[in-house]
């Protein structure tokens, strides 16, 4: 989880989380340097990154930071945060927003420990 995962080909940001994804039904939350936030509703997480549902389309290569918490063992985590970098956003009627792909920055070993040992 060092870089973010972005493949550009013909302008366009493709998704290209290529390790296992899970299942990962929750709210978290977008936020910003200037303080401003956005409530999310999360699809799925994998090491690399992760898919949510937002109210607004974000911009491929939108910067801020991810508020999240997840159930291991049947017990939530303490608050975790972590950079995320917006890597394709589309319409879902399905999902009732906007499905946006999101990829991890750099995080820390608390985060990367916790996404890891959800996934497994």
């Amino acid at each position: 989880m060092s870089e973010f995962v972005v493949e550009s080909g013909g302008g366009a940001m493709m998704d290209r989380r290529s390790g296992p994804r899970k299942s990962w039904r929750s709210r978290a939350q977008l936020r910003w340097p200037s303080g401003a936030t956005m409530d999310v509703r999360t699809i799925d997480i994998g090491v690399e990154g992760l898919a949510l549902v937002a109210e607004r389309n974000l911009s491929p290569g939108t910067e801020c930071q991810l508020v999240f918490s997840l159930l291991i063992n049947g017990h939530p985590t303490p608050q975790l945060t972590a950079p995320v970098k917006v890597l394709f956003g589309s319409l879902s009627g399905s999902f009732g927003g906007f499905r946006l792909g999101l990829g991890f920055g750099p995080t820390s070993r608390a985060v990367q420990d916790a996404v890891q040992q959800y996934c497994r």
